[in-house]
């Protein structure tokens, strides 16, 4: 241990290309932080206007930082969001980066990842500390130490990420992703592919959930007046960057779940609207509308194919069953976790015609539930495929 520390901050020739893919990823995420401003000035005319250099640029390293979930504070109010969609783009920004100062650099040790990551984290919080709103009634800023902690971790999966010899591409991740599942013990992978089955079907009919929701809402007329073409585009970014947040809360919901909503903000963090508990038990003060009880459908399609594939990837009966609890813990796990990375808050012209909107779901219920129902119906699934396998036997 003492070695390894030594030679983790001795090795200056190690520290340089690690401060170069550090820097550039911060400057990647500036970039991209800035599309987000785009969109607000899309959405709101007014917004920037009169504003001098230094004022736009302390708006791009605010919002750069909240891609990361790094707290923005506004007056007495914090504000926490994780655009889950935004963060994928940013976390291969610093793997390419970190394969851009590599190739300069001719080789990468093995700490690196683990150097760019407290580097960009130290970046990110010298940052938020130098640039932020100080006057008015309503300071706003971005936490130095929530910046510096999300910085470090993301900076270190994107390094970890651009130091392998892995494609970016969503196809190479997908195939590098079984080659780890199969060179797991066989039980333990069966569990992880089985796991990947139910996440990966309940998120495409979670999806389509979404989009049916999406399409309905916008046949219907229920967009805010005045929305123009700028609104448009602004819903269209703020959809793509937390598309996978509506994917995570509307299967949540479909477990049973409670979702919490709203809460509109202004600007300026000023509540406009309550918040509200929408579960399949009960929509806020009113009653559940008879087709959200159609959301049962996806874990129940999810985890009667998990169970399915986890018998004909077992040798019996005995074995399917583990696999199907080992899958069920790590499903609802996984999907608790992205629960709680994963609360969304929405552009004003997605959720109503004033500020911005909260949806986030319960983890602990999300762990139970997730594991209640894929333990149940993918084990019950499992037995029937055993029995009819043993029925035309």
């Amino acid at each position: 241990m003492r070695r390894f520390g030594a030679s983790f901050l001795g090795d200056l020739n190690a520290w340089a290309p690690a401060a170069q893919a550090a820097s550039l990823a911060f400057l990647f995420l500036l970039a991209f932080g800035s599309t987000f401003v785009l969109a607000v000035k899309l959405q709101y005319a007014g917004f920037g206007s009169g504003a001098n250099p230094i004022e736009i640029f302390t708006s791009i390293v605010i919002l750069s930082l909240a891609c990361l979930r790094v707290p923005v504070h506004i007056g007495g109010l914090t504000l926490t969001a994780l655009p889950i969609g935004a963060l994928v783009v940013v976390i291969c920004g610093i793997a390419w980066a970190t394969r851009t100062a590599a190739a300069s650099a001719g080789r990468f040790p093995r700490a690196t990842p683990l150097r760019v990551g407290l580097l960009f984290g130290c970046i990110c919080a010298l940052v938020a500390l130098a640039f932020r709103f100080r006057g008015g009634p309503d300071p706003i800023h971005a936490g130095a130490i929530g910046a510096f902690l999300w910085g470090c971790l993301w900076g270190t999966a994107g390094a970890a990420l651009g130091t392998s010899s892995v494609d970016l591409s969503p196809r190479a991740l997908a195939r590098r992703s079984m080659e780890v599942v199969r060179s797991t013990g066989d039980l333990v992978g069966a569990g992880v592919r089985t796991a990947a089955v139910m996440f990966g079907v309940g998120g495409v009919l979670s999806l389509g959930a979404v989009l049916i929701w999406t399409i309905a809402g916008l046949a219907t007329g229920r967009l805010p007046r005045g929305f123009g073409p700028g609104d448009a585009a602004a819903a269209i970014f703020y959809f793509l960057a937390f598309v996978p947040n509506l994917v995570i809360a509307v299967f949540s919901l479909s477990l049973g779940t409670s979702i919490d909503v709203g809460a509109q903000l202004s600007l300026r963090g000023k509540l406009i609207g309550p918040s509200k508990d929408l579960s399949l038990f009960g929509w806020g003060a009113a009653d559940t509308p008879w087709y959200v009880y159609l959301l049962v459908l996806i874990p129940l399609v999810a985890c009667a194919i998990g169970g399915y594939v986890a018998r004909h990837s077992a040798v019996d009966r005995r074995t399917a069953l583990i696999t199907v609890a080992t899958a069920a813990a790590l499903l609802a796990v996984g999907l608790g976790v992205l629960a709680w990375l994963g609360e969304a808050r929405l552009g004003a012209s997605i959720v109503g015609a004033k500020g911005f909107g909260r949806l986030s779901a319960n983890p602990i219920q999300v762990v139970f539930f997730g594991f209640l129902w894929a333990a149940a119906v993918g084990g019950i699934a499992a037995l029937i495929t055993d029995r009819r396998a043993a029925g035309g036997a």
